[in-house]
């Protein structure tokens, strides 16, 4: 690796008397120092636009323009704004000091300057100007490294968009109604809704560990496992050991990582619903015309997907007809927290489900998520919220 170039520091002196500027130019150039020369404030300021020096030493009266006014047109432009200053007056110096701080001078020094009062105070600003020039490197570098990353993020969003159900709106025979809220650019929810059969709707909910990147890289995972058992068998327990044993497989001594999941079949030839789960909320049933509100636990809570090789996932079923409303949700609904540490909890949303049967489903939905909003009252969502809804058309 090849050493760094180490740029030599210029300094802009600034004096309309020639000796002054000899003096002070001999002095600095034999610290190692490159000098720029100016005789009067309109000359200096040009060549401070143009070389753009590390530090000036600034002579209070000059033609043209005086020390104070080149320093206070220095500090009002971002480019020049931070290079430090030091005024070099005859004047009484406590005036100067005065005038000089409110012009925007970081020093000052009288003339005829002492030459080691001299070299310690610019070496002593231009460690500062340098420290300031890294910093602002650092954060420019930070700044580009950043946009990549947000790059990154939205290419991955717009990915993970289209994983999800695009329009389910028009499956014939069932009204879906889906929102998904990612906690950050992507998340790691991930639903399939999927026309099994003219008969028969899969819909497959899911919640992989943790936030960001390494979780939506996990719901394309789940993704492209899911389509090869699709279409295979109409088994939710099948699917989701499956899911599981290939999960197990791929992600085996790599990635600590594991998902919630939970796998239904509405049957709308026999009005009933089959489904399995694997360690995710259980959804919740709705009978409008009664107001019974149950949670479709008969499977038990099962083992999330990735955990153990070889786990097993029991089945079972429900009656699903005109009457009912089926809600799939993440933990990220009823984990949703208040201003006080309280959580939103499953039994607000069987709540609002029975408080709001008489809505349409399209409607409820969007209901149910301004009451989640409106509770934790301006406090961020600690997960990715994902709710389905599924009645039968």
């Amino acid at each position: 690796m090849s050493e760094p170039i180490i740029r030599r520091s210029k300094i802009l002196i600034a004096d309309d008397e020639p000796r002054n500027i000899r003096m002070l130019q001999v002095r600095l150039r034999l610290e190692g120092y490159d000098v720029i020369m100016a005789e009067d404030g309109i000359e200096a300021m040009q060549k401070i636009v143009d070389q753009k020096p590390d530090l000036i030493l600034l002579d209070v009266m000059m033609p043209g323009k005086t020390g104070y006014e080149v320093c206070e047109e220095l500090r009002a432009h971002e480019d020049t704004r931070f290079i430090p200053v030091i005024m070099v007056t005859a004047l009484d110096q406590q005036e100067a000091k005065i005038k000089g701080l409110e012009a925007g001078a970081d020093d000052f020094i009288t003339k005829p300057p002492d030459s080691v009062e001299l070299i310690t105070r610019v070496r002593s600003l231009l460690r500062i100007k340098h420290f300031q020039d890294d910093l602002t490197r650092l954060n420019s570098e930070l700044e580009f490294r950043n946009e990549l990353m947000a790059q990154d993020l939205r290419m991955a969003r717009e990915v993970q968009q289209q994983l999800l159900p695009q329009d389910v709106s028009s499956i014939p025979g069932f009204n879906v109604v889906y929102r998904y809220i990612p906690e950050s650019q992507v998340g790691g929810d991930f639903v399939e809704i999927s026309l099994l059969s003219e008969n028969h709707l899969g819909i497959f909910l899911a919640d992989a560990m943790g936030h960001g990147a390494q979780a939506a890289l996990v719901t394309v995972l789940l993704k492209t496992v899911l389509s090869e058992i699709l279409g295979t068998t109409q088994r939710p327990d099948q699917i989701l050991n499956y899911l599981n044993n290939r999960f197990v497989k791929l992600l085996s001594g790599k990635i600590i990582t594991y998902a919630s999941g939970c796998y239904l079949i509405i049957d709308r030839e026999q009005r009933r619903l089959v489904y399995s789960n694997a360690g995710h909320p259980f959804p919740l049933l709705l009978n409008r015309q009664t107001g019974e509100c149950v949670e479709l636990d008969g499977a038990g809570n099962g083992t999330g997907l990735g955990l153990l090789p070889h786990a097993r996932y029991l089945v079972a079923d429900h009656p699903f007809d005109e009457n009912h409303t089926l809600l799939l949700f993440t933990d990220g609904i009823y984990e949703a927290m208040d201003m006080d540490g309280m959580m939103y909890g499953v039994e607000r949303v069987r709540k609002r489900m029975i408080e709001q049967r008489d809505h349409e489903l399209d409607g409820f939905i969007p209901i149910l998520l301004a009451d989640v909003e409106n509770f934790v009252g301006g406090v961020p969502l600690p997960d990715d919220i994902t709710v389905v809804g599924v009645e039968l058309g």
